[in-house]
């Protein structure tokens, strides 16, 4: 009896409830939930400026810019006019800081031992580091070097391609000065050469600061 009791109570319960519920009516606008196709949006938005030019003319900045880039390259910063005749020697010289092990677990180099890789590859040629775009430089670099094949010029700024179309002579660019910062570089010319088991850099003063 008492659990028909609550049974009634509460059926009683939910009908006032429902009894005293009221329509309130659409208090906003309404709008249907869609998603949007990203893939038709940016093949519109393509079609869209294909249509009016812009595409092509992006394209053709960008072509621009790319070849401007190879044929003068980003100069590398922070380089100097040499202007005092200095000399001084890298180590190319590798400190392992941890065990070398083959696959069966066999040592093959082990920590803090030091591995020196002129001593394994020969290093025949010599690095001319040079500004292109300094006239005293080009000239230097072209009557002390022009012709050798055991020799590779290297411009940090300038552009090569336009120096090898005028001078017949192959030229190469130090991009994002990686050699230079490796090395430490900081004035032009510098020729590099193998000394050794060191590398030597010798920065050279030229009379003409142009």
């Amino acid at each position: 009896m008492r659990a028909a009791a609550r049974l009634i109570v509460f059926g009683l319960a939910v009908l006032a409830s429902t009894a005293a519920a009221k329509d309130y009516g659409q208090l906003g606008a309404m709008f249907p939930i869609e998603e949007v196709d990203l893939l038709k949006a940016i093949s519109a938005r393509l079609h869209a400026i294909q249509n009016n030019g812009d595409l092509a003319r992006a394209q053709q900045v960008l072509k621009d810019r790319t070849i401007a880039g190879v044929m003068r390259p980003h100069p590398v910063d922070g380089l100097t006019p040499a202007s005092e005749a200095r000399s001084f020697t890298y180590d190319p010289s590798i400190e392992f800081d941890h065990d070398v092990r083959d696959r069966q677990g066999h040592l093959i180099v082990g920590r803090g031992a030091r591995f020196n890789p002129l001593k394994m590859l020969p290093f025949n040629e010599t690095f001319v580091f040079f500004d292109g775009d300094r006239k005293a430089e080009m000239d230097f670099v072209l009557a002390r070097y022009r012709g050798r094949r055991d020799v590779k010029l290297i411009m940090t700024k300038g552009a090569p391609f336009a120096a090898m179309k005028t001078w017949h002579q192959r030229f190469y660019f130090d991009q994002g000065g990686l050699l230079t910062t490796k090395l430490g570089v900081r004035h032009t010319p510098t020729t590099v050469a193998c000394d050794g088991d060191v590398l030597r850099l010798n920065e050279i003063v030229l009379k003409d600061g142009t």
